[in-house]
């Protein structure tokens, strides 16, 4: 009877453990970024570089929208924003989807990195990766048999507005 006893309740500690954590990682996920924290929590001297080549200082992030200055030695090149606080911007799962974006001085855009996201990617078989690789890195093979896989619809979708197109003149 004691051992029955011991093992309910280790059960039930196991059982209580669990829900706390799986509470926990809900909550947390729920969690949207507080205004102008995003740039800082984020960047780093990789995507600096990304974003902006050769930027070696990053100014205060203030104003509103929050954005910070970028800088090359006296230079500014730039600044450097989040698509969070400027837009709140949210993925298919409801949960804060974050770029920083680089726009030069003449309002061009440098280069976006995404930074956080929370999508169920996987389900689709897209890879996580393929949304961190710098658009000027080259293609991984699951993005070249997109790009064949793509050419091939098209390819397709051409032969038979042909064939259609054919079939109507003969009518």
């Amino acid at each position: 009877m004691a051992v029955t006893s011991t093992t309910s309740i280790l059960w039930c500690l196991i059982l209580a453990i669990a829900t706390g954590f799986c509470a926990r990682s809900a909550w947390a996920l729920a969690e949207e970024p507080k205004s102008g924290e995003t740039i800082t929590q984020y960047l780093t001297p990789a995507i600096l570089e990304e974003v902006f080549p050769g930027a070696d200082k990053v100014g205060e992030v203030m104003g509103t929208p929050p954005a910070a200055a970028i800088f090359k030695g006296d230079r500014q090149l730039g600044y450097l924003f989040s698509t969070w606080d400027v837009v709140q911007s949210k993925g298919f799962s409801n949960r804060p989807l974050i770029l920083l974006v680089g726009i030069d001085r003449t309002g061009h855009i440098t280069a976006a990195r995404l930074v956080h996201h929370t999508e169920p990617i996987g389900i689709l078989g897209i890879k996580d990766e393929l949304f961190h690789r710098p658009s000027d890195k080259p293609l991984t093979e699951y993005e070249e048999e997109q790009k064949t896989l793509r050419k091939n619809l098209e390819r397709l979708r051409a032969e038979r507005l042909a064939r259609e197109a054919a079939k109507s003149k003969e009518a």
